[in-house]
């Protein structure tokens, strides 16, 4: 499998070829400049290794030393979902790997299999925090979210098991996402008995607080955590009119919404303690926003794709990813019409990786020969992890990346 461009040619988030972005969400916002750019690029990513994985589904996260961390989702080879947990070295060399065995109690309610895990994050002295559901036997079928801490070696700590019995709504709780602060708080989140479910919990896994919205039929579906201990939260709500919001959470727990938005977004917290999401249905936006909410700047994602013929069309957004140093990296999907053969003309399918500075400039495009790239993690470095179907693809930093 390879990761070249699909054919020669350039592709810009920019108003190359005379068209481009424009429009965009009503809130409006200050918009990045999204003129022609020079800096679009028909050079291949620079691969430097991919390894098979056993699912698709497999949150990652890098640790400080290059070395990749897979939250697994299907280990063993069962036939369903078996978690574990899983260290691979800079080079792909795996180190580790740990299937989970539910303890302490109340552990006897629950069996290693099916169990998953849906979100991975690491702390600042090396621990490991995941996130999953494990389907419990008392009663049966009945999910449970699970968040464990794990030290260095993937080792337990500490394992939280929010039990289903007592909600009354057997089968209803799922894990979504979890955060670590600079502190060692985790911030966790998900849905129990129907309503979203975030909880703080400090260090030594004692919960601090845990908050369930008013509302049923909410889900808190993802969390990012500031410097200073301040957790966002994206919430799914439900109705037409404003399905997705943004919640704020102070260090004591009380909760504010900074956000409403149409569609829902993926949050990616950013060194300055602002959030970045792409924004918008009909045409999308890489928005930023501060901590109280305001837009700090947008980019409209307009694709254009200039060969012998000048075609448009808008990507559809896949992952975000920042990294330490600030930088934003994008992965796009979506089709346009080739029209090099005007008597038959094609629908041709493009996957993108762009990147951006920390105000939204646009410092390069590559086109990927893969369709649907899932996760996308940035490394210490500027190393660039996606996984793809299920295969995980390492490539090594882009020029000025890191």
């Amino acid at each position: 499998m390879t990761y070249l461009n699909r054919r020669l040619v350039v592709l810009c988030l920019s108003a190359a070829c005379g068209g481009g972005g424009g429009g965009g969400d009503p809130d409006g916002g200050a918009r990045a400049d999204s003129g022609p750019d020079p800096s679009c690029d028909e050079s291949e990513l620079p691969v430097a290794w991919s390894t098979s994985l056993e699912s698709p589904k497999n949150p990652i996260s890098f640790d400080t030393d290059g070395s990749l961390l897979i939250a697994v989702s299907r280990m063993g080879g069962e036939p369903w979902y078996c978690a574990g947990l899983a260290r691979l070295a800079g080079d792909g060399d795996e180190v580790w790997r740990h299937p989970y065995d539910p303890s302490p109690p109340p552990a006897e309610n629950y069996a290693p299999c099916p169990s998953w895990w849906n979100g991975i994050a690491l702390a600042s002295n090396g621990a490991i925090v995941t996130i999953g559901d494990d389907v419990t036997g008392d009663p049966e079928g009945a999910t449970d979210v699970v968040l464990r801490k794990h030290d260095g070696n993937g080792d337990q700590l500490w394992t939280y098991y929010n039990q289903n019995a007592p909600d009354g709504l057997e089968g209803s709780d799922r894990a979504a996402d979890v955060a670590v602060d600079p502190d060692g708080f985790v911030v966790a989140a998900g849905t129990v008995a129907s309503r979203a479910w975030v909880g703080r919990f400090a260090p030594n896994g004692d919960p601090d607080w845990i908050w369930s919205g008013s509302t049923s039929g909410e889900d808190a579906v993802d969390v990012e955590v500031a410097a200073d201990g301040t957790a966002f939260v994206g919430i799914a709500t439900g109705p037409e009119a404003t399905p997705y919001r943004i919640a704020r959470f102070d260090p004591a727990g009380t909760e504010t919404t900074i956000a409403e938005m149409s569609r829902q977004a993926t949050l990616n917290i950013t060194p300055d303690g602002g959030l970045l999401f792409v924004a918008g249905a009909t045409e999308p936006l890489l928005r930023k926003i501060d901590a109280s909410g305001e837009v700090v700047w947008e980019q409209p994602l307009a694709i254009q794709i200039e060969d012998e013929h000048c075609h448009s069309d808008r990507g559809s957004p896949a992952s975000i990813a920042i990294d330490p140093e600030g930088s934003i990296y994008l992965t796009l999907s979506g089709r346009y019409e080739n029209t090099d053969d005007p008597e038959f003309p094609s629908t041709e399918e493009f996957t993108a990786l762009a990147r951006f500075s920390p105000e939204g400039e646009l410092l390069s495009t590559h086109l990927l020969e893969v369709n649907d790239p899932g996760v996308l993690e940035i490394g210490p470095g500027g190393e660039i992890a996606m996984i793809v179907g299920e295969r995980l693809v390492v490539a090594a930093p882009l020029d000025g990346g890191g």
